[in-house]
């Protein structure tokens, strides 16, 4: 199922249907909040629509996430 949600988001986001790739990478974030790869492309969105301080968040979870090495996939 992320993976799906991940796919989804990722054609989204590449067709510039960015309220879909919101809503998929938001529903993927809140049912694994350890999802790096989800944490970042959140915030590249969120940054894409103006909400630009809530994507930098999303961002650096997503990386400080990765760097501990603590991804749930």
């Amino acid at each position: 199922m992320s993976v799906d949600l991940l796919q989804s988001g990722l054609s989204a986001f590449q067709a510039g249907d960015m309220a879909r790739a919101l809503q998929c990478f938001e529903t993927l974030v809140e049912r694994e909040p350890g999802n790096s790869a989800a944490r970042v492309w959140l915030g590249q969105v969120q940054c894409a629509v103006g909400r630009v301080l809530e994507g930098r968040t999303q961002i650096r979870q997503g990386l400080v996430t990765r760097l501990q090495g603590t991804q749930v996939r």
